[in-house]
């Protein structure tokens, strides 16, 4: 089995993704019966049949679940041209991996203007967000000019509250740095609701 995610083969896949997973056989395959494939793991799949794209080839669109870990697939009902079994078990690919994908945000001393393109799979508050960041966090804005910053005491300031999706943000640092955050791959479309004022559109 290969899986291909926007027609290039990948070796492991994102939480949310549509994924085309395409079985190639060594001999012609009869068209009855119809091939199916089963899922079992992550996602429990009950036998489906698998679009037919050529005598060899064969393909199933899985859509992947909310959840991550080793998904298994095997093949069942389907016969070569001659009557012979197809073995369930792929020679290749009957395992895949399935993780949650990770936006990296890299940002300068100074003044950034920031956004994800996932959903945070951890807590959402913009203080847990940065805080691999916090030692050379000075400010955050948000749309509304409301603010995160350090008190003088040392504890923090926290007008801004959860990441919005449909947000930006300004954020200063004193020093360059960067943050990896782990999430689920937004949907698209989006509807951003733009008030009176100013909007940062992500």
């Amino acid at each position: 089995l290969e899986y291909t995610l926007n027609d290039m083969i990948v070796s492991k896949v994102w939480v949310g993704d549509v994924v085309k997973v395409i079985a190639t056989f060594s001999e012609a395959i009869a068209e009855d019966p119809v091939m199916q494939i089963v899922g079992s793991g992550l996602q429990n799949i009950d036998p489906t049949a698998m679009t037919r794209v050529d005598d060899l080839t064969y393909h199933f669109v899985w859509e992947v679940a909310d959840t991550v870990g080793t998904q298994n697939f095997t093949l069942s009902t389907g016969t070569d041209v001659v009557g012979n079994l197809v073995i369930e078990a792929p020679t290749s690919g009957a395992e895949i991996q399935v993780n949650y994908r990770e936006a990296l945000v890299s940002m300068i001393r100074g003044w950034n203007l920031i956004s994800l393109n996932v959903t945070p799979t951890e807590s959402g508050n913009l203080l847990y967000l940065l805080k691999p960041l916090q030692s050379s966090l000075v400010y955050v804005f948000n749309e509304r000019f409301k603010m995160l910053r350090r008190r003088p005491t040392g504890d923090w300031s926290d007008g801004v509250g959860d990441w919005q999706m449909t947000e930006g943000y300004y954020v200063k640092l004193s020093g360059q740095g960067e943050v990896k955050i782990p999430g689920k791959r937004l949907k698209l479309p989006i509807d951003i609701d733009l008030e009176k004022g100013w909007n940062i559109v992500p």
